[in-house]
């Protein structure tokens, strides 16, 4: 049995080959992050943990590394793609997780990426999320609109979306995003370039999540 990964209070442990399990202290309806991701015959699901018959997980954070930092692009979308999953599925719930983060996802198989970090799931009202405590920006955050302030606070939800095309630009081209959109146009006339230039509109009232 050894530790694999772990951020705030969850964390993922081998515990034998093909069985890892992901333990965490907090309370939320698991199902909603790996629903449509895994087949259900790969999982088994209690109060407080699931277990997943898988080949490997690795954090993202040692994916890249082990990929010289950068992903190619196929992988990057179904990064992505796998992200739009978990969206879809908290926001059917009236959520949405904040401040995304590099060791917030884990890479399973080298094929599919899954959120993992419950703590940073706050609920969606409308445009907006609440938040009930003082984080640390992260610094895929555009600089100055994720403040802290005073318990609780909301924040647009089109924080969030430069929050993720930032960490997707990041995966692609191993940099942060710079503000110049000519730092996108490696990829210009893809699936994923359209999305990065909505994503991270300088101005918030511009920004479009949209993936097609």
């Amino acid at each position: 049995m050894s530790l694999v990964h772990e951020v705030n209070k969850t964390k993922v442990i081998k515990k034998s080959n093909k069985f890892y399990t992901i333990e965490s202290e907090i309370e939320l309806n698991k199902t909603l992050l790996y629903k449509n991701l895994i087949s259900s015959e790969k999982i088994k699901e209690t109060d407080n943990s699931i277990t997943l018959m898988v080949d490997n997980i690795e954090s993202l954070d040692k994916y890249l590394k082990k990929n010289r930092n950068k992903l190619e692009y196929n992988k990057v979308e179904k990064l992505l793609k796998d992200l739009i999953v978990v969206i879809d599925g908290l926001s059917s719930y009236g959520l949405m997780f904040v401040n995304l983060d590099i060791n917030d996802i884990i890479v399973i198989d080298e094929s599919i990426f899954m959120f993992i970090n419950y703590k940073n799931i706050y609920k969606l009202n409308d445009n907006s999320i609440s938040i009930e405590d003082i984080l640390t920006s992260s610094k895929f955050n555009s600089k100055n609109e994720f403040l802290q302030k005073s318990i609780p606070y909301s924040i647009n939800i089109k924080t969030i979306y430069y929050n993720i095309g930032n960490l997707i630009f990041y995966c692609l081209f191993n940099k942060l995003y710079d503000n110049n959109k000519l730092s996108i146009y490696p990829i210009y006339y893809t699936k994923l370039y359209w999305f990065l230039e909505r994503c991270l509109e300088n101005d918030i009232n511009n920004r479009v999540f949209l993936f097609v």
